[in-house]
């Protein structure tokens, strides 16, 4: 349902005790939730945009089999879920509520969350209260950070589980945290829409197994120490424009499997299959996919 007309929803909504999925993203106008959503027992998915500042949190923690929840453009909320548990939750997304303050994000609340994403909810931070609650720590696979400027440090506790980091549209992020002490277990890393590449990424090197770079439009080399990435089986390179070349000893990269570039007209023109200038750099690699 994106409906931006909706006000009001049926109160028989919540009578669909089969449901499986409600999605209500984009009804910006919608004034309040269905009552009741408790009783909609079978729900795994749920979207929401409200203009309510308090969501029915009381009913959500009752839906047993919740698995997903999308909330988006709730401009009033500000400090959801505190003192609620929502025992099944996997996949948590947040994006648009621009005064969003806080989330209370450990294992009281969230037990089995595994995917985090937080987009355009610019006065969202982790505060130093929010860090002590964080010794129940979530074993998060994947986070997605979307128009950040600083990496929430409080979030190395995370490292040890975590497989998948993804910027998107971070122009200024100059840094990863320097998580020294712990062990990385991220595998994927992905930039999409940056114009910098942190340095600190080397400390990912000993994990690191696939690296995407996506819509980087002002990126023009990948720096050096990308070849001291030993565990690295898979880089895809799109929409990169501006990108020159390759570093010239792509070939240390011994564990590299698959080398995918798409969008790239220079890399294109000099890594050609066969015809390229600079095809036998490459040519090693097992899989090499040069798209226009």
């Amino acid at each position: 349902m994106d409906n931006q007309r909706i006000r009001i929803l049926p109160a028989s909504i919540s009578n669909l005790q089969s449901l499986e999925e409600l999605h209500l993203r984009g009804c910006i106008e919608l004034e309040t939730l269905p009552k009741k959503l408790r009783n909609l027992i079978n729900l795994q998915a749920i979207s929401i945009t409200t203009k309510q500042s308090v969501l029915p949190e009381d009913d959500l923690a009752k839906l047993g089999l919740l698995q997903y929840l999308d909330i988006y453009e709730c401009g009033n909320l500000e400090s959801p879920f505190v003192g609620i548990k929502l025992p099944a939750l996997r996949y948590l997304r947040i994006m648009r509520c621009e005064n969003l303050k806080s989330l209370p994000l450990d294992t009281h609340h969230f037990p089995q969350l595994e995917d985090f994403i937080i987009d355009e909810c610019g006065k969202f931070e982790l505060s130093d209260e929010d860090e002590v609650i964080m010794d129940s720590v979530l074993r998060l696979k994947a986070l997605f950070f979307c128009n950040v400027v600083n990496f929430p440090h409080s979030l190395q506790k995370y490292a040890n589980t975590l497989q998948s980091l993804v910027f998107l549209r971070c122009f200024e992020l100059e840094e990863l945290p320097e998580w020294n002490k712990k062990r990385y277990a991220a595998i994927l890393l992905v930039f999409c829409v940056v114009a910098n590449i942190p340095h600190s990424l080397r400390a990912y090197a000993n994990t690191l197994q696939t690296l995407v770079f996506w819509g980087c439009y002002e990126l023009e080399a990948l720096p050096e120490w990308v070849l001291n990435i030993t565990c690295l089986k898979f880089l895809h390179i799109h929409s990169c424009p501006e990108l020159m070349s390759l570093p010239n000893d792509i070939h240390r990269l011994k564990a590299l499997e698959v080398l995918q570039i798409e969008g790239c007209p220079i890399l294109y023109r000099k890594y050609q299959l066969q015809v390229g200038e600079y095809w036998h750099q490459i040519s090693h690699i097992k899989h090499s996919r040069i798209f226009p």
